[in-house]
């Protein structure tokens, strides 16, 4: 879905400022959600919410058309990130507080991005083993905007490639392993979940619009590594969003981790290459 809906995502970049500037309705089931409205008047809406380790505060400035969301440690209450998305520039700002280091990406980079083998990211021994796959070969492949992806070529064996965010807008660690009776489960786990994020994300982008949905989520990327759930509900709700729009967040959110749990039970059993 994801390479299919970037072709019309610069054209819906420009409804972007228009939509986040006039949806102002407080939500009423913020609390049930985990979310917490600090402030909500002419010109600023604060919510807050909290994951197992961290607290997320999210700010739409009104009247400046800007998201600023931070992250602090619920062990010790310090400060670790700040984002902010400049909506009429589509450009955001990730200040990191623990090193003191900033950069800037746009929205539009969350589309495009190169892969890189987990094996850079993992210290593991890997087992390498060689792909007889042919080249006309049957796949089927599942790209999502929240870069948990696959690509499985039928054959004697099945060979999947299985991809996963990186932790930027649009990078995505993969590996590659031949489907076996012991890795077939979670192969099967990983597909399901990949899929469950396309229809949810296919949902929101159909409650949100694409531009809006593709702004939320590559805030939420930024800020967070590890579990989009709570982050993407707070920033919806700070734009006035509530209800089965904030349950789709949640579900994303749980969708994001069950794939992720998966990648990595399928690497540790498996003999994978590149």
């Amino acid at each position: 879905m994801k390479k299919i809906l970037t072709k019309i995502l610069a054209t819906t970049l420009i409804c972007t400022v228009a939509f986040t500037s006039t949806v102002q309705k407080v939500s009423a089931n913020d609390n049930d959600s985990k979310i917490k409205t600090i402030i909500n008047n002419n010109d600023e809406k604060v919510v807050e919410t909290t994951s197992d380790d961290f607290k997320f505060r999210c700010t739409n400035d009104k009247k400046n058309n800007d998201i600023t969301m931070e992250k602090y440690s619920l062990k010790t209450g310090g400060l670790l990130l700040t984002v902010v998305l400049d909506n009429d520039a589509q450009v955001i700002t990730v200040t990191d507080a623990v090193s003191d280091s900033q950069t800037t990406q746009t929205v539009s980079e969350v589309i495009n991005g190169a892969l890189i083998p987990e094996n850079q990211a993992i210290s593991n021994t890997v087992v390498q083993a060689t792909s007889n796959y042919s080249i006309m070969a049957t796949t089927a492949n599942q790209n999502t905007f929240s870069n948990y992806e696959y690509t499985k070529t039928y054959g004697s064996p099945n060979v999947w490639e299985l991809r996963r965010p990186d932790g930027s807008l649009n990078g995505t660690y993969y590996f590659k392993t031949n489907e076996t009776s012991t890795n077939r489960n979670y192969l099967t786990a990983f597909y399901d979940a990949v899929e469950s994020i396309n229809s949810t994300e296919g949902k929101l982008i159909g409650s949100l619009g694409l531009a809006v949905f593709t702004s939320a989520l590559s805030v939420v990327i930024m800020c967070a590594t590890e579990g989009l759930g709570e982050p993407l509900a707070a920033y919806l709700s700070s734009l006035g969003f509530s209800g089965t729009t904030i349950s789709l967040s949640a579900d994303l959110g749980d969708y994001c981790s069950k794939a992720k749990d998966n990648y990595y039970n399928t690497y540790n059993c498996s003999s994978v290459f590149y």
